[in-house]
């Protein structure tokens, strides 16, 4: 079976489970790309008990400002954000077998069993149902599987063998550094015994509340941790200093500004003095650099400033 005849049946397959069109997913693609800007933009309804009416949901915001056309990095009051399209550019990618783990997900899914069961503890349930011995020929019956669809699958199970570790599986809204434009929940397709799975079961939360408003699942090809958040290392262009994200809080040589970075805000942090006409060599540093909203500023202490990028 090729590629393209496997996105024919998983199509065919995602169009049968549903008459009304409520679960369809996007095509099948190994595209990783496009798969994870139709997750961003993904409408995910919207709730009566949803703070969205009053805030707005990150699903609307971005069919209105694609995140791939917003730049990588935002900086804040004293902290940095990722643009998540970045991150999952970054570190999501999608292959044949991506393609296979996927189709048996929403077949397992959408099963009599988990029909009204929630994505999460479905992605919970299916991993662990890979932690056991799995055999092709049962996988395609009991699940209505292309046969080679089902030996993919029962063949990555047995990379592995069976375990009996609990599936590793989180939301980075619980992740204390590294933060993102936009929270993703998941889990890993493998065993949490070992160091990380490479498949991994994505949602991203397009909603407002963090409680729901999340967009059908994908696999992609990655290590959990990747797909995970961790905190940014901060470097810094002109004497190279550096740091982690967590070491950092209340630098007393770091100075952030946020938006459009102008003299100004070099007189308001007390850099430069009010009025001077002196040029500001790093202002032209972080004028050139698109992929950060604002600034991050290091004060080197040898009467120079350094432009500092994550």
């Amino acid at each position: 079976m090729t590629t393209d005849d496997l996105q024919q049946v998983v199509n065919a397959l995602v169009e049968g489970f549903s008459d009304s069109g409520s679960k369809s997913v996007p095509m099948a693609t190994t595209d990783a790309d496009e798969v994870i800007r139709s997750q961003l933009t993904e409408n995910t309804g919207r709730h009566l008990l949803d703070s969205g009416g009053h805030y707005g949901r990150n699903w609307e915001e971005n069919q209105e400002n694609p995140p791939w056309e917003q730049p990588a990095y935002e900086v804040y009051g004293s902290f940095v954000v990722e643009n998540v399209y970045n991150h999952m550019s970054r570190r999501l990618d999608r292959d044949r077998r991506a393609l296979d783990l996927e189709m048996a997900l929403y077949a397992f899914g959408y099963s009599d069993e988990y029909a009204s069961t929630s994505w999460l503890a479905t992605m919970e349930a299916f991993s662990e149902m890979l932690h056991g011995p799995v055999y092709g020929p049962e996988l395609a019956d009991q699940y209505g599987l292309p046969e080679e669809v089902a030996n993919v699958v029962a063949g990555y199970a047995a990379e592995f063998g069976p375990t009996d570790h609990s599936t590793f599986s989180f939301n980075t809204y619980n992740s204390e550094f590294g933060a993102i434009s936009q929270d993703l929940q998941g889990a890993a397709l493998g065993p949490a015994d070992k160091p990380y799975s490479e498949y991994v079961m994505i949602q991203v939360h397009g909603g407002c509340d963090i409680r729901g408003g999340y967009t059908s699942p994908r696999v992609y090809h990655a290590s959990a941790v990747d797909a995970m958040t961790s905190e940014f290392s901060l470097y810094c262009e002109n004497c190279g200093w550096s740091d982690a994200e967590s070491c950092v809080y209340d630098h007393p040589d770091l100075y952030y500004m946020t938006g459009t970075v102008d003299a100004f805000d070099f007189e308001d942090a007390g850099l430069i003095e009010e009025g001077s006409e002196e040029p500001i060599p790093v202002l032209e540093t972080v004028w050139d650099a698109d992929h950060i909203d604002g600034a991050i500023i290091h004060d080197c202490n040898d009467d120079e400033l350094g432009h500092v990028h994550p």
